[in-house]
């Protein structure tokens, strides 16, 4: 849901769907914005950006979140081997 919601909600390529970490879209003390920050090595050209979530994919990352134990440095979207995406 996550992936699709990112495509079609935030308007997002599969690179940058790819590329998307915990640290994009959360704050300093690791609560979920409304913003996703593009960095120069997950968008396309040579510069990063914002791009606004809307309240279903907050709300599908929040859920997401919940429900793994995912550490913060790796890939927003990571699956455990032989787990589908959610």
């Amino acid at each position: 849901m996550v992936m699709f919601l990112l495509s079609i909600d935030a308007g997002l390529r599969a690179k940058e769907i790819a590329s998307i970490t915990w640290e994009m879209v959360s704050d300093a003390t690791g609560n979920l914005t409304d913003t996703i920050r593009l960095e120069v090595k997950a968008s396309k050209g040579s510069s990063g950006g914002a791009v606004y979530m809307s309240k279903r994919l907050v709300e599908a990352l929040e859920d997401l979140r919940a429900s793994a134990a995912i550490p913060r440095d790796i890939s927003a979207l990571y699956q455990p081997a032989r787990q589908p995406f959610v």
